[in-house]
């Protein structure tokens, strides 16, 4: 990636690291770095325990 389309990420686009290949979608932008985060699917409830339970909405703001 070219430091042009770095500091064009914004919420939303999807990133893959070239030493993994793995991919993680931005979750914010905040001038010298991004934020990004990976997702799984669950399926098995018996398989997982709930840490905390959100109590509000959580709407992202970007920031340059």
């Amino acid at each position: 990636m070219t430091r042009e389309e770095f500091d064009t990420l914004r919420t939303g686009d999807i990133v893959r690291g070239r030493a993994t290949a793995q991919g993680y979608v931005v979750t914010g932008h905040y001038g010298h770095h991004v934020t990004a985060v990976r997702t799984i699917n669950i399926t098995n409830p018996d398989e997982w325990e709930l840490i905390l339970k959100s109590s509000h909405h959580v709407t992202p703001v970007e920031q340059s």
